[in-house]
């Protein structure tokens, strides 16, 4: 299993946009990557879609954390109970 980043929450709109262009192209990378391997993919692009999931601009709070353990949690569940396969969790 692998997974994406989740983006940055910054108050400065260019930087901002910087950082989500950037990241893009990283969580581009992993997902080709994850789907020329067969391996299982965890999207964390959208998982932390309130403010509340962040405890600044990079870092994700205790409830951002346990949104995304539990989407990793779940994608290993599945993938131990069915065998290696490319599948997507959000």
């Amino acid at each position: 299993v692998i997974c994406t980043m989740c983006p940055p929450r910054y108050p400065e709109p260019v930087r901002q946009r910087a950082a989500v262009a950037a990241l893009t192209i990283f969580n581009w990378r992993i997902f080709r990557r994850a789907l020329e391997a067969g391996i299982a993919i965890v999207d964390l692009r959208n998982a932390c879609s309130e403010g509340g999931d962040y405890a600044d601009h990079a870092l994700l709070s205790k409830s951002g954390l346990q949104k995304c353990a539990n989407i990793v949690w779940r994608a290993l569940w599945e993938v131990s109970r069915g065998g290696a396969r490319t599948e997507v969790f959000w």
